[in-house]
């Protein structure tokens, strides 16, 4: 299904994994019978652009307004971590927003059934430019937005119908419904599908595996600094803690473990009090969100609690601390807390200018926290403060003082992103109290950090020294990534979990986790336009780079402005400088989610630019990138020089005795020869691998290539083009036409090696 964004500026094409939300309303055909025309569409307006508000709320992208229907994108054109998540709670808003509406449409119009039932699907889509002449639009092809609009159609009214595939990202976010297995129009397999009915018991998604509570690796000096700190707290002394990191290293488990013992200290006075508040990609434009959760932490309430009682569980909560001046406080804690206020707190509020109820705000909160200081040493965390609004950053600024008079700790988690406010809130904290500032900088875990970690999800069990490497060297040390590695393995049926614990049952390629590829493209899609394009130029040439084939492949131009943004963003790091600057991505998981964006006609153009370039940087000395040059050609569908190119790189490395990187480059020759029907190429090809496997002394295994190879070495050739290349790859012969048959019994292995490193005699065309 096809779904348009709006007219704009030329878009380039990408593959894209989309969470798609359609929503459509329900009831206006019973409307458009009673109603004059002018009066429907008042309504049916309404009602739209309340959806709209809703979509837009959460960053979704509106994309199709289609008579009574909406249609919304969360991942493009921007991306975010948690799409998923996005598309479901804009979803929910809307149910409960037009079920809001339907009862003020029924009680002016006297007409009933007016609804809206949401379908919502993730998937890859190909995003980008459609149409032509003056109707050229951004459009998204894919099953997801097709699968959406069906949900859509099949669901109740009222009800928000999410498929499986998403279900999965955000399960525990949500309660729901039993499964349902729907036939849908078009999809020739059954579909299964979960109804939203309300939040769930968590408010962020578990990582890892389900169950598996990993060991906390590599973080003793961590822990030992920041148990130092709470024991200040502890002892009535307030502070500073910053922990800072990249995505996924590990700073919600290290708060987990410094929480679990601050709670079983002994405090000086009172008992120790942990309060979190968590922001969220969504909230930048949502004032106190951090604090709100914070404060529902504190009550003791869930998200979707009754508003009821809320208002009745904070009355009893700050009249316990305040007597009668808790009447002054209710009306600023209750608008932070979203609430419907009675007339006469909404009153003390209406009478404020917006800076009077800041400040006023403020000083409440600042009285709050000394309050509950007084009472024993609180611990305020405040978690992925890359996210916070600017109040918020402002208020906790304020906050920073009140550390040097009352047993109050301020632990504030951020990634390392220079750039964002949160980031100056650190260095005024640095600055303003240093003598109570403490920073814990945490890194990747060392090669035997994320091997214990690796064996302490999956129970202690040893792992093939292989499985083990292709585990651990795409994750680089990053617990996050480890472990959706590992849930990955489990879920493609790869890794299983019986009585006897964990056993691998059969061998997957490890590609990149979905709830990773999102944290990676979310970053990517900060970038501007230039840095954009040449992160995916490097993504084309691999993990390391130099700097002149990317501004080849590039296109051109000056491309260091853009390099310098890579850098400053943290995607890529400089490598050596001599004898030409290059550059590497800082983590390859980086690179492949970058790759995985292109589409295959722009991939193969940057892939034949990376080649053009290094045929003409090699000219006459070709082999030594041979291949590179093999990769690059058979990404760019060039098959010709992809084989001919693939032949002299085994040729180089089985000379260089590099076996290992031979086998590999004639293993991926033969089925290119095979599908050409290359008879004597493929034998000719076959007796060099077995020769390479000889010499690696897999014996069993030459022995296997030998057999395949000697039909084919007879079998009669079909008519074809004169030999390339690819085929003239000898220099020396031996004398008499030996059979190669015979080197089966041979018992001298030199002779045998001998005898099939020239076969190429038999070849009728010689070098």
């Amino acid at each position: 299904m096809l779904a348009m964004i709006g007219s704009g500026g030329s878009t380039r094409d990408e593959r894209r994994v989309v969470t798609a939300v359609f929503a459509d309303l329900v009831g206006s055909t019973a409307l458009a019978e009673r109603l004059d025309p002018e009066e429907l569409k008042l309504i049916v307006g309404e009602a739209i652009a309340r959806i709209i508000a809703a979509v837009e709320s959460f960053g979704g992208t509106i994309k199709d307004l289609a008579g009574d229907g909406v249609l919304a994108l969360f991942g493009a054109p921007t991306a975010h971590e948690d799409d998923p998540e996005r598309a479901v709670r804009a979803a929910v808003r809307v149910r409960d927003e037009i079920e809001g509406y339907a009862r003020e449409v029924e009680r002016g119009w006297d007409v009933s059934g007016f609804g809206v039932r949401v379908g919502v699907s993730t998937g890859l889509v190909v995003v980008g430019d459609i149409g032509a002449g003056g109707r050229v639009e951004y459009a998204a092809l894919g099953d997801a937005v097709n699968v959406a609009a069906r949900l859509q159609g099949v669901a109740s009214p009222g009800t928000v119908l999410v498929g499986e595939a998403t279900h999965r990202l955000v399960e525990p976010l949500f309660g729901w419904n039993e499964a349902q297995t729907l036939e849908l129009e078009g999809k020739t397999e059954p579909v299964t599908a979960f109804a939203v009915v309300g939040a769930g018991r968590v408010s962020v998604v578990p990582r890892g595996l389900e169950g598996v509570q990993a060991d906390l690796i590599e973080r003793g000096a961590e822990l030992a600094h920041g148990a130092e700190v709470l024991g200040n707290v502890a002892a009535g002394i307030g502070g500073v803690l910053v922990v800072t990191g990249e995505p996924g290293i590990g700073k919600s488990r290290l708060l987990a473990e410094l929480r679990a013992r601050f709670e079983s200290m002994d405090a000086a006075r009172g008992t120790p009090v942990w309060l979190e508040g968590r922001c969220v990609s969504y909230g930048e434009a949502m004032p106190y969100w951090p604090f709100r959760d914070l404060l529902r932490t504190w009550l003791g309430v869930l998200a979707d609690e009754p508003e009821l009682r809320v208002r009745v569980t904070l009355r009893r909560q700050i009249g316990r601390l305040f007597g009668e001046r808790a009447i002054e406080y209710y009306p600023y804690l209750g608008a932070m807390l979203g609430l419907t206020l009675e007339p006469e707190a909404h009153a003390r509020l209406a009478e404020l200018s917006p800076e009077a109820a800041q400040y006023r705000t403020f000083e409440v909160i600042r009285a709050l926290f000394a309050r509950l200081a007084e009472q024993g040493p609180i611990v305020a965390a405040f978690e992925d403060l890359h996210w916070a609004d600017a109040t918020s950053l402002q208020l906790l600024e304020n906050l920073l003082a009140d550390t040097e008079v009352s047993a109050l700790l301020l632990v504030l988690t951020l990634r390392p992103e220079r750039d964002h406010a949160a980031w100056r809130l650190k260095e005024v904290a640095a600055r303003e109290v240093s003598h109570r500032t403490r920073e814990l900088g945490l890194e990747a875990l060392s090669g035997d950090g994320g091997r214990e970690l690796l064996r302490s999800l999956i129970g202690g069990i040893e792992l093939a020294p292989a499985m083990e490497r292709r585990i651990l060297e795409p994750a680089e040390g990053n617990p996050f990534f480890l472990e959706e590695i590992v849930r990955s393995l489990v879920d493609a049926g790869a890794l299983v979990h019986d009585r006897d614990g964990w056993r691998f049952d059969h061998e997957v390629d490890v590609e990149v986790p979905p709830t990773v590829e999102k944290v990676i493209v979310a970053r990517i899609d900060r970038l501007g336009p230039d840095a954009r394009d040449a992160l995916l130029a490097a993504a084309v040439l691999g993990r390391s780079f130099g700097l002149q084939h990317l501004a080849a492949v590039a296109g051109g131009g000056d491309i260091g402005p853009a390099l310098m943004e890579l850098q400053r963003l943290d995607l890529i790091r400089e490598g050596r400088r001599w004898p030409e600057p290059e550059y590497r991505f800082k983590h390859v998981l980086i690179q492949e989610a970058a790759y995985r964006t292109l589409v295959a006609e722009r991939r193969g153009a940057l892939h034949r630019r990376a080649a053009a370039w290094l045929e003409e940087r090699y000219a006459g000395r070709e082999d030594e990138v041979a291949g590179l040059l093999a990769h690059h050609w058979l990404a760019a569908e060039d098959e010709d020089k992809a084989v001919a190119y693939l032949a002299r790189a085994g040729d180089r490395a089985r000379q260089e005795y590099a076996l290992d990187e031979a086998i590999g480059y004639y293993r991926e020759l033969l089925p290119i020869l095979e599908r050409r029907g290359a008879n004597r190429e493929m034998a000719l090809v076959l007796f060099k691998l077995a020769l390479a496997l000889h010499m690696s002394l897999r014996f069993r295994e030459a022995n296997d290539v030998y057999q395949r190879a000697f039909p084919l070495w007879s079998a009669p050739e079909p008519p074809r083009e004169p030999p390339t290349a690819v085929l003239q790859v000898a220099s020396s012969f031996l004398p008499n036409d030996p059979d190669p048959r015979s080197a089966i019994a041979w018992p001298n292995i030199q002779l045998c090696m001998q005898l099939f490193d020239r076969l190429v005699e038999q070849w009728p065309e010689r070098t």
